[in-house]
């Protein structure tokens, strides 16, 4: 028992090893942010039960599954705050309905409004085809070993940003400022390392 704890203890996951992928609205797909992560959460699931009863008896079965729909994410912000500007035009790209016309060109947002409604008239599934998928991207929430290979990671799907934290500008902190980003997403999805990456893994190792 001992053994297995200190086992547990030695090899067991760490809070501060860990990695963030979030795609940016880009005409080029594989862009995305490489940022200083301050810190974030894996997002929780909670199963509620619902109570019945049979024969007078109280018994539990499974009833909705929640999700926290909201991630939030702190960063250090670099000297250019590319980070931020990138998330910012994100969500002016979002507010102004900009991916109906495919592109980061920003154009009068009533143009853009007209063009989206035309594209629906003609194809009632544009709207999925053409709008939610342009500004909704999948964030990847990897936990990392000492070696910094995956060993654990969760995909929150359909996620964008809907809070840009403010920064607090004061001549007395000369700390680097941080900003915390709130995304919105509408599933997850959770792996690990198959059966099959381990034995290579070992493999490797001999």
């Amino acid at each position: 028992m001992i053994n297995n704890l200190i086992n547990v203890l030695r090899d067991g996951a760490r809070s501060n090893k860990y990695r963030i992928t979030i795609p940016l609205i880009s005409d080029l797909d594989s862009e995305s942010l490489d940022i200083l992560v301050q810190s974030t959460t894996f997002p929780s699931k909670v199963q509620t039960p619902v109570e019945v009863f049979i024969k007078g008896r109280k018994v539990q079965i499974r009833g909705e599954t929640n999700l926290e729909n909201t991630w939030d994410v702190t960063f250090y912000n670099s000297k250019d705050m590319f980070a931020r500007k990138s998330i910012l035009e994100w969500m002016d790209i979002i507010h102004y309905n900009q991916w109906f016309e495919g592109g980061n060109s920003y154009q009068g947002a009533l143009d853009s409004i007209v063009s989206g409604i035309k594209n629906v008239m003609n194809d009632p599934f544009s709207l999925l085809n053409q709008g939610m998928n342009k500004y909704q991207k999948n964030i990847k929430v990897e936990q990392l070993d000492g070696y910094g290979n995956i060993t654990f990671s969760c995909e929150l799907i359909g996620a964008f940003p809907i809070n840009v934290s403010s920064i607090e500008l004061d001549d007395s902190n000369s700390e680097v400022s941080k900003t915390t980003v709130t995304f919105a997403f509408t599933d997850i999805k959770y792996s690990d390392k198959g059966t099959l990456s381990v034995i290579r893994d070992i493999a490797k190792g001999i």
